[in-house]
Parts: C-alpha cells; sequence; structure tokens
C-alpha cells in the first residue's frame, strides 16, 4: 500500500539563520507544518479533502499570523486539536515518521 506523505527536515545551519532572523521556534514549526501538508496536497493532485487535522502546538489564530507572514494559506476545513494523535491514526502517523527521521 502507497500512503502519502511529506516530512520536511529543518537542519541546523537553517534553523540558524532562522533564529537570526528573529524566528520563534514556533514560527519555524508552523511555516515547516504549513510546508509539509501544502506538499502532500500536490502529492494527492489536490484531491478534495473531508478536513486537514494540526496537532495544535499553539492558538489558531498565531498560527495563521506566522503562516499568512511567509505568504502561506491554510487550506479549506483544516482544524486545529490538541493531543489529535489520540483521535487521528493519520496524525499518529505522522508524528511516528517524524520522530523515526529524528532519531536516524
Amino acid at each position: 500500500m502507497n500512503i502519502p506523505y511529506s516530512l520536511l527536515i529543518l537542519n541546523n545551519p537553517k534553523y540558524n539563520q532562522l533564529q537570526k532572523r528573529g524566528w520563534s521556534q514556533g514560527k519555524m514549526k508552523g511555516v515547516l507544518h504549513q510546508h509539509a501538508i501544502d506538499k502532500l496536497v500536490e502529492k494527492i493532485d489536490n484531491a478534495e479533502l473531508d478536513g486537514i487535522l494540526i496537532d495544535q502546538f499553539c492558538q489558531p489564530d498565531v498560527y495563521k499570523r506566522y503562516i499568512t507572514s511567509e505568504n502561506l494559506a491554510l487550506q479549506n476545513n483544516t482544524f486545529f486539536m490538541t493531543k489529535a494523535e489520540s483521535y487521528s491514526i493519520a496524525v499518529a502517523a505522522g508524528s511516528i515518521l517524524a520522530r523515526a527521521a529524528f532519531f536516524t
């Protein structure tokens, strides 16, 4: 079975560059999340989605501010939920992939 996903890794030099530009870790995480979502939507050929669930790590309005400052936008039907991995197998799988990449 082929399950599409998008994994982005922020390397140390880029992290340091963004930090020097005044980016917080929250903004970095938000922008990376949005880029990963956008890349995944492209991979599935912009298929109609029931929704996109983001494991909430900051308030939704803060997330929106982070991404709009970089000319990014939320997809339609985007939802935020704390501890989303407890409610969504897709979020749980994403968390596992991210964790595995971190340790390799």
